[in-house]
């Protein structure tokens, strides 16, 4: 049933990109013979008419819960393994190390400008 809908929107779009180049056709000015919504709209319904894949949001969740014992395991393992894991403050840097400095003691910079 999804697809069959994914499908017939994808004709109404490939109708709808026709009816825009019939109607750029007979424009006069630049503005009424534009037709790049065509552009847009053509190979995106193509796409939707030809795909295997369902694309369209209908507002439901995606399945994101693992369906195995496997997978579960697999998940469990992974988030061990990210908690485990030393972090770092930017791609490319060195680990990150505790300053020493508790979050309510001013820096020197603070003390400066109090001064």
């Amino acid at each position: 049933m999804k697809m069959r809908k994914q499908r017939c929107m994808g004709l109404v779009l490939v109708l709808l990109s026709l009816l825009v180049v019939k109607m750029a056709s007979t424009g006069t000015t630049p503005e009424d013979s534009d037709a790049t919504v065509a552009v847009l709209l053509g190979p995106l319904g193509i796409y939707m008419m030809v795909t295997k894949q369902y694309i369209l949001y209908d507002g439901e969740e995606a399945n994101s819960e693992p369906n195995t014992e496997e997978e579960q395991k697999g998940v469990k393992q992974r988030q061990e393994r990210e908690l485990q894991r030393p972090r770092r403050s930017r791609t490319g840097r060195r680990l990150t190390q505790h300053s020493g400095r508790s979050p309510r003691q001013s820096s020197h910079w603070e003390t400066l400008r109090r001064n």
